[in-house]
């Protein structure tokens, strides 16, 4: 059985320095928040130009992009971790933190969230701001 640590190893920059937070206004980094979750939009045109392709947004994108209910609410903090420093995303509204769950975990799929669901650990999200700066390769 391996330890952690070693599994670990290959993750290359891991405990790499964060960008500068918070980022430029006009920067959308996770386009997954501009797209209103609902059953099968992962194979819209709209999921797949801005997630899977990482174009930018047209005005339509914005106008239809799903809002917060309490945007003074959210807040994005860094965590220590020992692997690094981990991103914390906190609201204080529940359907705040079901609509980003659906956005960012469920690929933008209205999936059912039980009212007791307080927290989810997110991984393997598209970052197009960080392949933009590091490469592809590099960011994978």
């Amino acid at each position: 059985m391996q330890v952690l640590q070693d599994y670990c190893k290959p993750f290359s920059k891991a405990d790499a320095i964060w960008p500068v937070l918070p980022l430029p206004p006009d920067a959308i980094e996770l386009p997954q928040l501009l797209v209103p979750p609902q059953s099968l939009v992962r194979l819209s045109d709209r999921y797949q130009r801005l997630v899977l392709r990482g174009e930018s947004p047209q005005p339509k994108d914005l106008e239809v992009a799903p809002r917060l209910k309490d945007p003074k609410g959210f807040s994005i903090s860094l965590a220590n971790h020992p692997f690094g420093a981990m991103p914390v995303l906190t609201v204080s509204h529940h359907d705040d933190f079901v609509l980003i769950m659906r956005c960012l975990t469920h690929r933008c799929e209205h999936v059912p969230v039980q009212g007791t669901v307080h927290a989810q650990a997110l991984a393997g999200l598209i970052h197009w701001g960080l392949i933009r700066e590091l490469g592809a390769k590099e960011r994978c």
